[in-house]
């Protein structure tokens, strides 16, 4: 089995700023995205669409960010949890006995 080695402070600190600059690229390619487009243009369709294609990737982006927190809260309260736990566990201290033969 592996061993999990989770970030000290969070994931979502962990990747706060890639997630960050991610929002700020999005937002300033929905502004970029205002284009004058001519009607017989082969893609004019996806072009005036484009923005709200972005938007959905914002959107996306957010989705992803609140399940990042959700692990985050989840994995603080297994790990509140499973602390709590052990120190309820109660340790046999192991005597040494001379061997036995039957």
């Amino acid at each position: 089995m592996s061993k999990l080695v989770y970030p000290k402070d969070s994931l979502y600190s962990y990747n706060k700023t890639t997630i960050d600059h991610i929002d700020e690229c999005l937002e300033r390619a929905v502004k970029k995205c205002n284009f004058d487009v001519p009607s017989e243009f082969k893609y004019a369709n996806y072009l005036s669409g484009l923005s709200n294609t972005i938007l959905g990737l914002k959107d996306k982006n957010n989705a992803i960010v609140d399940e990042i927190q959700f692990t985050d809260k989840y994995y603080s309260d297994l790990s509140n949890e499973l602390t709590k736990r052990i120190k309820n566990v109660t340790i046999q201290k192991i005597i040494k006995r001379d061997r036995m033969i039957i």
